[in-house]
């Protein structure tokens, strides 16, 4: 008996000399020892015959130094991404992404090869919106689709277009490809069916030289320079004069815009079906079924309500439902500072609803409590200075009250404020941040203006020729008269197409911003650019325009507390700091009485308190 007892202490002692010596920190991995015992807070696994950490720990002294007991486990805090900071304070991840703990603030890294873009992941390349960089979007360009492959911008033309060196063209009336690509036809005349002619067939319509079926192209759906809008990842049709549009192979069509129903948090899973955003977190749609994604710095409580609380996204260095770790809720007399529950703030903060928050710096109660910043499309609500200010989005730029792109933006060039100008015969474009145009078929750039080589004076025949001041210029020849053609200012005009001189010498056609002028039998009109639809007496991009969003007229509703924003043309809300998004509506998810600790959740006769209804 005395022989076995001797034996066994001196096999525990051999294991406790091998985790000694072979791995003083962490005995985890050792042999077990004759009897397939290990230490406290180890068991031997039954295949390896090796020590593994127990699964369930009971006490604080099973777990290493600096290691903390969340549900049964050893855990570390400033690095666990389930319990960030806190136990069952869990991080969350966009699509495509993984959640992460560093120094007990929760993040997110993007899966390869997606690439993070206003706190979501994206593919730089292949996403047409994020094309080889956050925020570059490739440009529309008329009769083609944008795409990214490999990070570079590209053109698809679509049919009846084709490609003619870059530029996407329907040769079946276009009078600068009529037939077939640089086939010009002469000034005087139109391309009909491909063919250039003196005029229409009968069943077309004269557009600036190009007879169009106005019944059937989106270009012209139901008359000259009606352009049908195209939504991102949808292709423009006109049936009948009116507009319609095709989407993309496994997207369907709502309202406006062609979504995925998988991963739309607009329309997940059917259109319409808008998932709620919380309070310091996003929406997400993930395989048809709504989820949070809480912003960089905020954890997401996992306990028993999950994520239906009133605030499922928090700080625990402040909130007092959840000080310092999920569910610690502070006393009545106490408030939340620095993740623990105490009877006075400290470090300069101050005392807002029980939370212990820097005024300065807090976007949810800037320079004073419940002082909310507004957010913005492609930009987020910022306390700086206990001012609010906009962070925007990579590749946008914080331009008043607003977030521009100003690599493509003709109002904000480069720079806030800077206005691509128009010229006559030709459309102002912005390009990588530089000003530029685009002229009009048949007109040619010269020194930054859009000019007929064929009838100019001051360019007859090409941008440096200039004729005496005794000739003018019939088809691009200095000459002596004008033949069939008008004489102004000595040049040969034809006055039913010529925007400078239309009906008249010397009457200018004029054109609202993003469009280009237009003369169609001698009265003025206007085209837009690539891009742009027309809506009222301006061009408009209906993928972005909250007064008309998918298509003109759609106004996008006003969320108090909140600001109307239009995404690829679906209407949203950007709610003010601090406070969470129901359907339309902006709430305080604590306090409403309609929305008391989720959304719908409504109150009756008695008032919310904490996300609880109560007397």
């Amino acid at each position: 008996m005395t022989g076995r007892l001797l034996s066994a202490l001196f096999g525990l002692a051999l294991v406790a000399s091998a985790c000694a010596s072979d791995l003083t920190s962490d005995p985890n991995g050792l042999p077990c020892d004759a009897e397939q015992r290990c230490l406290t807070g180890y068991v031997c696994d039954p295949d390896t015959k090796r020590c593994l950490r127990s699964e369930t720990p009971t006490a604080p002294g099973d777990c290493q130094e600096g290691e903390t007991v969340c549900a049964g486990a050893c855990v570390t805090l400033a690095k666990d991404a389930d319990n960030c900071g806190g136990c069952q304070t869990s991080c969350s991840a966009p699509p495509h992404g993984a959640a992460v703990c560093a120094k007990n603030n929760c993040n997110f890294v993007c899966d390869p090869p997606y690439s993070a873009c206003g706190g979501v992941c994206v593919a730089l390349d292949a996403d047409p919106q994020n094309c080889g960089g956050c925020g570059q979007t490739c440009p529309a360009t008329d009769g083609g689709t944008a795409s990214c492959q490999a990070g570079v911008c590209q053109s698809a033309c679509h049919a009846p277009f084709t490609d003619c060196a870059g530029a996407c063209v329907d040769k079946s009336l276009d009078p600068g490809h009529c037939g077939a690509c640089d086939k010009v036809c002469d000034p005087s005349q139109v391309c009909s069916a491909g063919v250039c002619s003196n005029a229409c067939a009968a069943h077309l319509t004269n557009c600036a030289a190009a007879c169009v079926d106005t019944t059937a192209n989106p270009e012209d759906c139901g008359g000259c320079g009606k352009r049908c809008p195209s939504p991102l990842d949808g292709t423009a049709s006109c049936v009948g004069s009116r507009c319609d549009f095709d989407c993309a192979a496994g997207l369907e069509k709502c309202d406006g815009a062609c979504v995925d129903l998988q991963t739309s948090a607009a329309n997940c899973s059917k259109c319409g079906n808008v998932c709620d955003a919380p309070a310091n977190g996003k929406a997400a749609c993930q395989n048809g079924a709504c989820r949070i994604v809480c912003d960089q710095g905020y954890a997401e409580c996992s306990g028993a309500a999950g994520s239906s609380r009133a605030a499922p996204c928090v700080t625990i260095s402040s909130d007092p439902q959840n000080c310092g770790a999920c569910d610690h809720v502070c006393k009545a007399q106490e408030v939340c500072n620095a993740g623990k529950c105490t009877t006075d703030c400290s470090g300069g903060t101050r005392a807002c609803g029980g939370a212990c928050l820097d005024l300065t710096s807090d976007p949810a109660n800037c320079g004073a409590c419940a002082k909310a910043c507004p957010g913005v499309a492609h930009g987020a609500p910022l306390c700086s200075g206990s001012t609010c200010k906009l962070a925007c989005e990579s590749g946008y730029m914080s331009c008043g009250a607003a977030c521009a792109h100003l690599a493509d933006d003709t109002q904000n060039c480069g720079g806030c404020g800077n206005v691509c100008t128009a010229t006559a015969n030709g459309a102002p474009v912005c390009q990588g941040g530089g000003c530029g145009v685009v002229c009009n078929a048949g007109y040619s750039p010269c020194g930054g203006k859009c000019v007929d080589l064929g009838s100019s004076r001051d360019h007859c025949g090409k941008c440096t020729t200039v004729c005496s001041a005794t000739q003018v210029c019939q088809a691009g020849v200095c000459a002596t008269d004008c033949g069939s053609k008008t004489a102004c200012s000595g040049s040969c005009v034809d006055l039913l197409a010529d925007t400078s001189n239309c009906g008249n010498c010397a009457k200018i056609c004029a054109a609202p911003a993003n469009a280009a002028p237009r003369c169609n039998g001698g009265v003025c009109s206007f085209q837009c650019a690539a891009g742009f639809v027309p809506c009222g007496d301006g061009c408009v991009d209906t993928k972005g325009d909250v007064s008309n969003c998918g298509q003109c007229g759609h106004v996008c509703p006003s969320a108090t507390n909140g600001t109307a924003t239009c995404l690829n043309s679906q209407c949203g809300v950007q709610c003010n700091a601090g406070l969470a998004q129901c359907g339309s509506q902006c709430v305080n998810k604590m306090t409403d009485k309609d929305n008391c600790g989720s959304c719908g959740n409504t109150c009756g006769l008695l008032g919310c308190v904490l996300g609880l209804c109560t007397l």
